[in-house]
């Protein structure tokens, strides 16, 4: 009897444990948190002290630091071939040995290209159930899931902090002042619907035209909470609309 009172007990501590997790999941905010810095977007997602990191992925950064090793490589390889003294010319004796000479495969001497694993990844399989989801879709379908992401989900979002520098250069002034004017207005109209809906706490927003430069430099950080529970109304919603669409 003992025993099985401590297998309840057990049970229902597990299950209360259960519980506690998910009420927490409802009521804490996640944070969705982008950085932009050196040319480098990063995105990820925190639940209280813990970090889920959306893009790039692993395989993405291993695949692209082993193609800069490799172009590395091949810029020493050829900054060494300059500097090397120039061949002596090669006898006619020679010459017809080396045009007898079977050549060398170019698969044999070419550098290892880092490929892709051939597992499906969970993101790929996503992709492809949605497009398959999609196939039918018309410009209105479309339309209809874009309200809904933005009613139901990126509405509920709030801008816990905004950074943003950027120094808009470019060839010509027209352009520089093209540009600056639709950064302008792209900015400051997301922030006056979050700061209309009372979504915005902290902001520091600096964009200027240089027109001494042909580079445009920026760098910054946005910070958005948000609900699991907006989450759940947004897919369930969607499900219910793809359904329809399906039928029609």
């Amino acid at each position: 009897m003992k025993i099985f009172l401590g297998i309840l007990a057990v049970i229902g501590g597990l299950l209360a444990l259960i519980a506690l997790i998910v009420a927490l999941l409802f009521i804490v905010r996640f944070r969705l948190i982008a950085d932009y810095k050196n040319g480098e977007l990063t995105i990820w997602v925190r639940i209280l002290f813990f970090k889920l990191k959306l893009y790039p992925s692993e395989e993405k950064v291993a695949l692209r630091q082993e193609w800069e090793r490799l172009r590395a490589e091949r810029r020493a390889a050829r900054e060494q071939k300059k500097k090397q003294p120039s061949r002596p010319l090669t006898s006619p004796l020679k010459k017809a040995e080396q045009q007898t000479q079977p050549p060398q495969s170019a698969k044999a001497s070419a550098p290892s290209v880092p490929t892709r694993s051939k597992k499906p990844s969970l993101q790929k399989t996503l992709k492809k159930e949605l497009r398959k989801a999609t196939r039918d879709f018309n410009l209105n379908d479309y339309l209809t899931v874009i309200r809904i992401i933005v009613t139901k989900f990126v509405a509920k979002f709030r801008c816990e902090r905004l950074m943003l520098h950027a120094s808009i250069g470019g060839d010509d002034a027209m352009d520089i002042a093209t540009t600056y004017g639709i950064a302008n207005a792209a900015v400051y109209t997301i922030l006056s619907a979050f700061e209309a809906a009372g979504n915005l706490n902290r902001c520091e927003v600096q964009i200027t035209p240089d027109f001494t430069s042909e580079e445009t430099v920026a760098e910054g950080r946005a910070e958005f909470s948000f609900h699991l529970t907006d989450a759940l109304k947004c897919i369930l919603e969607l499900v219910d609309n793809l359904d329809n669409i399906q039928l029609n």
